[in-house]
């Protein structure tokens, strides 16, 4: 099985599930510390530059490395990055962090944060998410901006597997027509120095 089918069967699969816990996600001091020390650093730079220009191969049909998945509906788009053997646990955490951030930056807001872990037939899985829609100002129609956007981190068996964010638009009379997504993705993926 290729890596897209994996991560595709993973997204969208049928899963069966032996256990189910669930809990607010809350990262500690020493997390909190590591992640400042990240974003002030090189290492988020290149990384960030990397999954940049692997986004941009894909959308030519190039295969890049770390290699990013491209998801697209009519209401959703989105990116999903491939951890696996690639990216670092602490890494793959902190872009999560790093996407979360960049996503208040642009009036969103947290609207959930979870951790929830399902045991599969054949393997465990970790799920890490923030959940951020746009805080909504005025009268209708409404400004969505990128609609509600979520960003989740998944393991397979304590190693990180993939990082997707997702933006699920409105479509309803109330709201306006959202902001591209690629204005997103290019805005989340900007790697200079902060």
């Amino acid at each position: 099985m290729n890596a897209f089918q994996e991560i595709y069967d993973k997204i969208f699969g049928n899963k069966t599930s032996k256990f189910n816990h669930q809990e607010v996600l809350i990262r500690s001091k020493q997390f909190s510390n590591d992640y400042g020390h990240w974003k002030k650093s090189f290492q988020r730079i290149d990384l960030i530059q990397e999954i940049r220009d692997s986004r941009e191969l894909k959308l030519r049909k190039i295969i890049g490395e770390p290699d990013v998945h491209i998801l697209s509906t009519p209401t959703s788009s989105g990116f999903a990055i491939s951890c696996k053997d690639q990216i670092e646990s602490s890494e793959a955490q902190f872009l999560l962090e790093w996407f979360k951030d960049r996503m208040l930056g642009l009036q969103y807001k947290k609207a959930n944060a979870d951790k929830s872990m399902i045991e599969r037939e054949e393997y465990v899985e970790l799920i890490e998410k923030y959940y951020m829609k746009p805080i909504i100002l005025g009268d209708a129609p409404y400004n969505q901006q990128y609609g509600n956007v979520l960003l989740e981190l998944t393991y397979i068996n304590d190693s990180p597997s993939y990082l997707k964010v997702l933006a699920n638009n409105y479509i309803d009379r109330s709201y306006q027509k959202a902001f591209s997504f690629n204005e997103l993705a290019e805005y989340l993926l900007e790697s200079k120095k902060t």
